[in-house]
């Protein structure tokens, strides 16, 4: 590989990790505002509350 290869591979894993950053902040925030709304449909208590929102946010 010569270095301008190198420096796209570069650009190319930061641009990746970045989107995914943004998006898992994302979906971290819209999960956030849901939460009370289950609560409150459900009447979930705070470990199945916990769970739902880790379910969420692994897919």
């Amino acid at each position: 590989m010569n270095e301008k290869e190198n420096v796209l591979l570069i650009v190319l894993v930061c641009f990746v990790a970045t989107i995914g950053g943004f998006l898992f902040g994302f979906d971290s925030g819209v999960i956030n505002g849901t939460v009370d709304g289950l609560q409150t449909a459900f009447g979930s208590s705070s470990a199945c509350t916990g769970f739902n929102v880790s379910s969420m946010l692994i897919g």
